[in-house]
This record gives structure tokens, sequence and C-alpha cells, in this order.
């Protein structure tokens, strides 16, 4: 599934619906190929809560 906010093509999209879980699994995540980024949003509002860039 594409992200719906940042519309990036390979993107996938995970739901929780607790935000310290969402950050807890962003967090442990690493994206292929390396230097991918991965953010946690608030779905109603947009916002970007978590945000981390693989290198």
């Amino acid at each position: 599934m594409t992200v719906p906010h940042w519309p990036v093509s390979g993107a996938n999209e995970i739901v929780v619906h607790d935000r310290s879980l969402a950050v807890a699994l962003a967090a442990k995540t690493r994206t292929e190929p390396c230097g991918g980024e991965v953010r946690v949003v608030h779905t109603p509002t947009g916002e970007v809560i978590f945000r981390k860039q693989n290198d």
C-alpha cells in the first residue's frame, strides 16, 4: 500500500492503534535498500510523530 500523506512508490503502510507501539515498531524497522525513511504519522492530523532515516 502507498502511504497517503507521502506517496512513495514501494512504500508500505501498517495501521497501529497505539502511538507508543507504532513508534516502537518503527524504531526497529530497517528499509531495503538502506537509506530509506521510516515515518509514524497520526492519520487524523497528518502530524509526523516519529521519523528516522536508515543509513
